[in-house]
């Protein structure tokens, strides 16, 4: 059964209160940090093979229904732990987020938690297809602990195969 899995950058104040409110949340430093971390969340979370009594040697990683990523951001760039992730940037960071595209069940999705990234269709589109899910994030200040975002949401699809892609859709309730 795939699971929930939310990450932190938990090296500031904001960081380490959201982790208070969470469960079994995958702590990151930066992207290649938060990558290796998620994949081996999945491996210690293994979904059983169907049939299979303990220990289930038949037994592969769980995978996500839903990635939340916990950190800072605006309208222009997010920090995932110390990296800055803008349009500029992504080029040099799309590979290793590739490496959590796999990880992902049907009908999953991403949710990026970080205040105004909403207002930036271009990045969300280019988490989108480099993970092959829709990325939502929130127009305004989104908390963290309380799970609130102060403006509405906007869910961003993937590219399609053939090209094209769907409208991005808004909605005023959290995910």
């Amino acid at each position: 059964m795939p699971i929930v899995v939310t990450v932190i950058d938990t090296s500031h104040f904001v960081g380490w209160i959201a982790a208070v409110t969470y469960l079994n949340e995958v702590e990151m430093t930066g992207i290649e940090d938060m990558v290796g971390k998620v994949i081996d969340h999945l491996a210690r979370n293994p979904e059983p093979a169907p049939l299979t009594p303990p220990p289930n040697p038949g037994a592969r990683p769980a995978k996500m229904s839903r990635l939340n990523v916990i950190d800072h951001g605006n309208n222009e760039q997010i920090k995932i732990g110390k990296d800055l992730v803008d349009t500029g940037s992504f080029p040099r960071f799309r590979d290793t987020l590739a490496r959590l595209a796999p990880h992902f069940a049907p009908g999953a999705f991403a949710h990026l938690q970080h205040c105004d990234l909403g207002q930036n269709i271009r990045l969300m589109e280019l988490f989108a297809d480099t993970w092959r899910v829709p990325i939502v994030a929130g127009t305004d200040m989104d908390n963290p602990h309380f799970r609130v975002n102060h403006g509405n949401y906007v869910r961003v699809h993937p590219a399609r195969p053939g090209g094209g892609r769907p409208q991005p859709d808004t909605f005023f309730w959290r995910p």
